[in-house]
């Protein structure tokens, strides 16, 4: 307060204390600044002091922080530097190793290149003999090669004609394929039809069986055979049929050439006095695929021999009827029926 009042009493201030001075407040020291602060007697003097003394320490407190980061970063680099450092160490020693190494390898190389020499010296006159010998066989293969071009080109021009051969073959193979699918169809066919005539023949035989017996029945009486006697074409016919392969057994053709009255009540004449016809029996090949005149002609003498059969068989049933009809009808029918 004394203070406060010399001041603004309007005391002036001490001696040595200028304007220019209070301008320098800034470059003053610390020291300065106080020996000042002790010669004043205004407020705005501490003012001004307080104000310098502020701004300098908020600039250390700036330069402190900076300097701290600085330090910070220096000390990271410092440990990137020594790792870095080991790093280069280990590789240094690495480096020595090797070099070591090297030394020591190349030491030996030299130790063994004198005893190499003669090695390397044999070794580049064998590969001149080899070469000069190489030069000499190459001439001798150059011309080998040449004769198996040749030779290579000769075998694919066959092969190229087998090959043609082999087409054709495989075509005509596959043609024949075909004709013995065709072929094993028709001999299937035969076969069939050979089974089917083979029936009707055994049919044949079964129905001259019949009459034979029915002829040996009337043999054995006391009457007289007179029914129709067969033609001797159809004897013939008949007898030639069997030479072909029809076994229809013998049938004794014999008796007077005659007439035969029915009764109209014997059975099998249904009550007319005329015989039924017997069962007429066509043997014939329909195929359509044998079209050979060999075929037609077999065809044409079943036809012929057959009809043959059936004249014979119906002239010796229509006998057979007429004369069973005056003596025992119904037996000569019973039988006829079995067979």
């Amino acid at each position: 307060m004394d203070l406060q009042q010399k001041t603004e009493t309007g005391l002036f201030p001490p001696p040595g204390f200028s304007s220019t001075y209070k301008a320098n407040l800034d470059d003053n020291s610390v020291s300065e600044l106080v020996s000042i602060l002790r010669t004043a007697f205004r407020f705005d003097e501490f003012d001004s002091v307080e104000k310098v003394l502020v701004a300098r320490d908020a600039s250390l407190k700036a330069e402190i922080a900076s300097l701290q980061v600085k330090i910070e970063l220096e000390r990271l680099n410092k440990i990137r530097a020594e790792e870095e450092l080991k790093k280069k160490e280990e590789q240094c020693q690495k480096g020595e190793r090797a070099l070591e190494l090297y030394e020591k390898l190349l030491k030996r190389v030299k130790e063994s290149e004198f005893g190499n020499m003669k090695t390397v010296e044999e070794s580049s006159d064998k590969n001149c003999e080899l070469l000069a010998e190489n030069c000499k066989f190459g001439e001798d293969d150059k011309i080998a090669m040449d004769g198996l071009r040749m030779r290579n080109n000769e075998m694919e021009e066959e092969l190229k004609n087998d090959k043609g051969v082999i087409d054709e073959l495989k075509t005509v193979n596959t043609r024949l394929l075909d004709e013995n699918q065709r072929l094993k169809a028709l001999v299937e066919s035969k076969e069939r039809k050979y089974l089917e005539l083979n029936e009707k023949v055994l049919k044949i035989e079964d129905d001259v069986k019949l009459l034979k017996s029915a002829n040996a029945a009337y043999g054995s009486g006391s009457g007289e055979w007179k029914g129709p006697m067969a033609e001797p074409q159809e004897l013939e016919e008949f007898n030639e049929m069997k030479g072909h392969g029809c076994n229809t057994g013998s049938i004794p053709f014999q008796g007077n050439r005659g007439t035969c009255k029915v009764n109209k009540d014997a059975p099998g004449t249904g009550g007319s006095g005329s015989v039924p016809n017997t069962t007429i029996i066509e043997i014939a090949d329909s195929d359509d695929e044998d079209n050979d005149d060999q075929s037609h002609r077999r065809q044409q003498k079943n036809f012929s021999s057959m009809e043959t059969i059936e004249r014979v068989a119906r002239k010796i049933s229509l006998s057979d009827i007429s004369s069973s009809s005056s003596d025992s009808p119904s037996h000569c029918y019973k039988k006829r029926k079995r067979g």
